[in-house]
């Protein structure tokens, strides 16, 4: 028996196309922070182009030298630039919602509509959340740039101005170059309690209106790491542009599917990235559970031991903190 299909009239009622927007890392506040740079180097763009589970980045060693001493006869011993690499796992996410004709109609309003509305929203959490478990791994295996004060007794194990010094100093002299600190909301509110927190209203001539911890722009998320059960907090220091951020093109970034003969008529929207978060001077070393094609979960980037650090900690430019609120 033939049917007759959409197909055959040239017909897709559906609205919902017209709804859907491209979107990126931009409407992330890590990302507006500054401590998140977009790559810019071709050939790592080319990686993530072309396919592939994993980037392999390149980055310039410090200078090295003693400071030669300048004297007739001696000629001056030339030095050279060093270089090194690292891998980052290239990420490949989706997500799909749907919704049927008959809410649509009862509602007197088209959850679709809603649903496309939101994904901008659902990626800047996925993007929050991917970028924390790569913290969480990478920072991880920099031990000399953890500072866990969680198990210390009473009052020393909380997070105040003597203990926040504590964790800048990690990084010694570099810890000038700190722009930025992330933070659970919880945490946040413990420090401002404290007298901490700053709040730089919206005027003319502020670049970044909004709470500063010093100098340090807040980034508060509650994707932050958080065990209700210890009371224990996970909190993170940034220099500026200290995590590369890439993304990669995906033969379908967005769709939108109608079957009608399913619920009365029922239509998907599917959005799909490709995109990879790295610790500048950290290199992704582990395997992956799943290898078709190799796909890293949050749960693996989380893990310390698939990361090794590649350059020196001070140059990584991050501060993991962990600590209680009370």
């Amino acid at each position: 028996m033939a049917i007759t299909q959409l197909s055959d009239i040239g017909v897709f009622p559906t609205n919902v196309s017209n709804y859907i927007t491209q979107q990126s890392i931009e409407t992330n506040a890590f990302y507006q922070s500054g401590i998140i740079r977009r790559n810019t180097d071709p050939a790592v763009q080319a990686m993530l182009d072309a396919g592939g589970f994993e980037v392999i980045f390149p980055f310039f060693n410090d200078l090295t030298g003693s400071g030669q001493i300048m004297q007739e006869g001696t000629n001056l011993t030339v030095g050279k630039v060093t270089t090194g690499s690292g891998k980052a796992p290239v990420l490949e996410r989706a997500e799909s919602w749907g919704s049927t004709d008959l809410v649509a109609d009862f509602l007197g309003n088209d959850p679709m509509r809603l649903i496309a509305d939101r994904v901008a929203a659902f990626w800047d959490r996925h993007y929050s959340s991917a970028l924390l478990s790569v913290m969480a791994g990478a920072v991880g295996a920099v031990t000399a740039n953890v500072l866990d004060i969680s198990s210390l007794s009473g009052a020393a194990a909380v997070i105040d101005a003597d203990s926040f010094i504590d964790a800048e100093t990690l990084l010694g002299d570099r810890r000038k170059k700190l722009t930025a600190v992330g933070m659970h909301s919880k945490t946040v509110a413990a420090l401002r309690k404290q007298g901490l927190i700053s709040t730089i209203p919206p005027q003319d001539g502020v670049a970044f209106a909004g709470d500063y911890y010093g100098s340090l722009r807040i980034i508060e998320d509650d994707t932050m790491t958080y065990d209700a059960g210890t009371g224990i907090y996970t909190s993170y220091l940034f220099a500026e542009g200290s995590v590369l951020f890439g993304e990669g093109g995906v033969k379908t970034p967005q769709e939108v599917e109608r079957n009608a003969l399913i619920n009365g008529g029922q239509e998907y929207l599917v959005s799909r990235k490709r995109f990879m978060f790295v610790p500048t001077g950290v290199s992704f070393t582990g395997s992956v559970a799943t290898t078709s094609p190799p796909n890293a979960t949050n749960a693996e980037l989380a893990t310390i031991n698939k990361w090794t650090p590649k350059t020196n900690q001070k140059n990584i430019g991050i501060v993991k903190f962990i600590h209680k609120i009370a």
